[in-house]
């Protein structure tokens, strides 16, 4: 069985990889993660369509026809970051289909691969947690004035 973590918990020589479409990606990612996506933007839509509006079983079996053809191709870029990494860390949206799937594939053809626990969702759950503990320790103070008062001096200092 294959390990699962929470993103507060990574410690150590790893690499983030993030296996959602390049337009997830692109709109929101961890820092630092590569993208290796299982479905290109059109793919991701036809299976998420399929998955809403008719079964689960369907949206499974079409994603495993899409993304079986890429598997050699998903397995030469995993392998370029094993040399690299002493772990490789996937995630998906929700932790689910994409990332455990291929954390499965990857750990039985003995890689050193782990999900995070909650995928990008449980990732943002964390920053909107702990961003207000930083905060605390944060001490803001406002300048103001008008061009010319010497804001930009008092900031050199």
């Amino acid at each position: 069985m294959f390990q699962t973590t929470e993103y507060k918990e990574l410690k150590g020589d790893y690499v983030l990889v993030d296996v959602r479409s390049p337009l997830e990606y692109k709109e929101n990612t961890i820092p630092g993660a590569v993208n290796i996506p299982l479905f290109n933007d059109e793919e991701r839509a036809l299976v998420g369509t399929i998955y809403k509006q008719e079964s689960t079983e369907k949206a499974k079996k079409i994603g495993m026809e899409i993304v079986s053809k890429k598997l050699p191709s998903i397995y030469d870029e995993f392998l370029k970051l094993e040399k690299k990494h002493k772990k490789i860390v996937l995630f998906c949206a929700r932790g689910g289909m994409r990332s455990g799937s291929l954390v499965a594939l990857l750990s039985s053809l003995g890689m050193r691969v782990e999900k995070i626990k909650g995928g990008y969702k449980s990732y943002r759950g964390y920053v909107l947690e702990e961003l207000p503990k930083l905060n605390e320790q944060v001490k803001y103070i406002v300048l103001h004035g008008n061009t010319g008062v010497g804001k930009t001096e008092i900031l050199k200092n």
